[in-house]
């Protein structure tokens, strides 16, 4: 999967980990080139990651400015959930842009 985007645009993503028996492993997902503030419920309280755990049946929400024009990995840090489809290209473009 692969998401396009334009440079400067406010951006709210969720990612939600299935579980997928009794050993699931925890996510540590990352966004190339970005920083994201995590979306707590608990007010201006938004911590600011570049990683995020995410726990099996869990869910992380974030917002981000896509500032940095490129294409960069979004993906799990763990090499057998990046095999298994937990990795994606994020595209941010100057708006007008096509890619």
């Amino acid at each position: 999967m692969a998401y396009q985007l334009f440079r400067n645009a406010p951006q709210s993503r969720s990612f939600r980990k299935p579980s997928v028996g009794p050993k699931s492993r925890p996510s540590f997902i990352f966004l190339h080139g970005h920083f994201f503030e995590l979306v707590t419920g608990h007010g201006d309280y938004a911590p600011r990651k570049h990683t995020v755990n995410v726990q099996p049946g869990g869910t992380a929400a974030f917002d981000f400015t896509a500032d940095a024009v490129g294409d960069w990995a979004f993906h799990c840090h763990m090499l057998y959930h990046m095999h298994a489809g937990m990795m994606q290209v994020v595209t941010v473009r100057p708006r007008g842009e096509a890619a």
